[in-house]
């Protein structure tokens, strides 16, 4: 798996292991409480704390509150967040479909002049994408009539559909919040940016989210940080939302199907040959060039496992009032200190400098 060293190069390291998204929820949900449909209505905010209203007249209480409840997030609207952006270009439908007839094209993705259409036979899924579309109702069901006339319209053929299951609508409307963080109430994930899911960079945005947020929220509760350190979680990661965005919306770009896209895929095509221009998309693509401040690259070669930070290097007798906050490993030559979520937060051999890194990140 590419990741970044600590010059900032790429390197080649063993192949990651890969987990499917269920099994990484149920995971996460081995290490927290989770309560299954309980829906929030409400957000009642204050200077000391925050109220979560629930629809079956239950209220929670507590000094911060963190909207993670997706795209049409409540928390977010309740608490006054804005939500600015673009207006969906494209729209894909999708579902596992049933054909009255044989397919009169072969099975797979076909770009055409009336969109992309992805056909097969059930259980395979079906899509078809249309572009610059007209409004519709997010809270229609796509129907099978639906679908067939968008089959029709992208594949020039006649094409009957008898059936549709699991099906959903996909757009690329793109927004970001101008802030993930008001007062005692922030925003992680899909509640804090939305854009299209094609290119797969939403679950790892909104995981690097609750990264960078976890551990200072944590020092901020139990009183070791000030609430200053909460504002650093935007300053941090709303660039990284927006470069997703821009990438995200210039991939659904280069979906049209028109002469004119068609010529600009081919010159990307020639460019993409070069290696260096290879690995800067997928740089790009896997967030690997993610940088918060002057030093701040992502650490491969350190393991976190305590939910602590980690200082490797000489000065050891500097970081000892952070005992409780960052473990230590005496090592020769400059010293690297590594924060929860993995990015380097100082690196040197300077005791006045290391001192001042842990002021800033881990409290008094």
């Amino acid at each position: 798996m590419p990741l970044i060293d600590h010059d900032g190069r790429l390197q080649d390291l063993a192949p990651p292991l890969m987990v499917m998204q269920g099994e990484f929820e149920r995971l996460l949900e081995s290490r927290v409480a989770v309560r299954r449909g309980v829906e929030v209505v409400g957000v009642e905010a204050g200077e000391d704390e925050v109220t979560a209203v629930f629809a079956d007249g239950t209220r929670a209480t507590a000094e911060w509150l963190v909207g993670c409840d997706g795209g049409r997030s409540v928390v977010r609207r309740e608490a006054g967040f804005d939500f600015p952006g673009t207006e969906p270009s494209m729209l894909a439908r999708v579902g596992v479909v049933t054909y009255a007839d044989e397919l009169p094209l072969e099975p797979g993705m076909h770009r055409l002049p009336g969109g992309i259409l992805a056909i097969a036979p059930a259980p395979t899924p079906s899509m078809t994408i249309e572009f610059d579309p007209e409004r519709f109702d997010r809270n229609e069901v796509l129907t099978a009539a639906e679908f067939e006339a968008s089959l029709r319209r992208v594949s020039g053929h006649d094409i009957a559909v008898t059936a549709i299951e699991q099906p959903m609508r996909i757009t690329d409307n793109a927004r970001q919040s101008s802030t993930y963080r008001r007062g005692r109430v922030l925003l992680a994930g899909d509640a804090a940016h939305v854009h299209s899911p094609i290119g797969g960079q939403g679950l790892n945005l909104g995981l690097q989210d609750a990264a960078n947020l976890g551990w200072k929220l944590a020092l901020v509760a139990r009183g070791v940080a000030t609430d200053e350190l909460l504002d650093t979680y935007t300053t941090e990661r709303y660039p990284v939302g927006a470069q997703v965005l821009r990438d995200s919306r210039a991939e659904s770009a280069l979906l049209r199907t028109d002469p004119q896209t068609e010529a600009l895929r081919g010159v990307l095509g020639d460019v993409l040959r070069e290696p260096q221009a290879a690995r800067t998309l997928l740089e790009l693509s896997h967030g690997l060039r993610i940088r918060y401040g002057d030093i701040g690259t992502f650490d491969p070669d350190v393991q976190l496992l305590d939910g602590r930070a980690r200082y490797i290097g000489p000065l050891t007798d500097v970081v000892v009032p952070w005992a409780d906050r960052v473990s230590v490993e005496p090592a020769d030559g400059p010293g690297r200190l590594i924060r929860p979520d993995g990015y380097l937060a100082w690196t040197g051999t300077d005791p006045d400098g290391l001192r001042a890194a842990l002021s800033r990140w881990f409290g008094a």
